[in-house]
């Protein structure tokens, strides 16, 4: 089951790993080095430091295998998981940066 926080919103599942190609901590912006721990959503990929964890964007969209290549091929359903709340992530995510 997908973790809930209040209201309803999507939470990250993150699995620790420690780093083998150097990646970016997503709140903090910073690298996170050859042989340190990160965290990384299962579903939608965001990494971060531990100490960033609680500052990554929310909600958890995950991301799609599926979504078609071409531009104009395809319908709306296509680039949404099956899972709440079905809209696709770029729209949630514009739209959260507009309420903030």
């Amino acid at each position: 089951s997908t973790p809930q926080g209040k209201g309803g919103i999507r939470l990250h599942e993150f699995v620790s790993k420690t780093v083998i190609k150097p990646e970016s901590c997503v709140p903090c912006g910073k690298r996170i080095k050859f042989g340190k721990i990160s965290l990384k959503c299962r579903d939608c990929r965001v990494v971060s430091h531990p100490e960033c964890r609680d500052r990554c964007p929310l909600p958890c969209i995950p991301n799609l295998g599926g979504t078609p290549v071409k531009i104009g091929e395809g319908v709306l359903a296509d680039y949404v998981s099956d899972a709440s709340p079905m809209i696709p992530p770029l729209v949630v995510h514009c739209v959260n940066e507009i309420e903030q």
